[in-house]
């Protein structure tokens, strides 16, 4: 690095040591608009309202679904989120009152998803039986009774039995290439 005597002070100022450019820390400011109206203002004052409020209803809502979750199981959980949140969404403000409603409808949908699964699975049973006993009749055969899958682990069921059919076809394919191979063997 040179040393320039004219004007050293600004080539000294300017550069570190290690011939490195210093540049000095600037706080981050607040960006303003230049042309910001009292009509603008305002607008963007209420869109900022409108994201607070939506934020603490968020808020509010995990934490109604995490104590009720907690003391109605956590198998219920998409049931109390739905009830959670169609509650909040026609609430502005809630009281003691408002949450004592909202416990009374989170165990009525409660219930009366349990009742639908049970007459679901009631109703399925009864056709299976109807069923198996005309095949019973039929074929002579005794067939093994499976309940129907939970509801909601439709696409589950078919991931894996697609992973099955593949995993065959995998081995078939590999005991196909074994007897290629054997007879090309065999042919030599």
């Amino acid at each position: 690095m040179p040393i320039n005597n004219n004007n050293s002070n600004f080539y000294y100022k300017s550069f570190d040591i290690d011939g490195v450019a210093k540049v000095p820390f600037k706080e981050p400011q607040e960006i303003k608009p230049k042309y910001l109206t009292v009509d603008r203002r305002k607008i963007l004052e209420d869109i900022k309202r409108k994201e607070a409020i939506k934020e603490k209803k968020q808020r509010l809502s995990s934490i109604l679904v995490q104590k009720l979750c907690k003391k109605h199981g956590k198998e219920n959980y998409t049931v109390v989120s739905n009830v959670v949140n169609d509650f909040i969404k026609n609430r502005e403000k809630l009281n003691a009152d408002d949450l004592e409603l909202l416990e009374k409808e989170t165990l009525n949908a409660i219930k009366t998803r349990n009742n639908h699964l049970k007459s679901n699975y009631n109703n399925n049973n009864n056709k299976s039986n109807n069923q198996s006993e005309s095949n019973y009749q039929n074929n002579n055969s005794n067939q093994v009774k499976l309940p129907p899958p939970p509801p909601g682990s439709e696409w589950k069921i078919l991931q894996t039995y697609e992973s099955i059919v593949g995993e065959e076809e995998k081995q078939k394919e590999i005991e196909i290439s074994r007897k290629k191979k054997l007879d090309f063997k065999n042919n030599l």
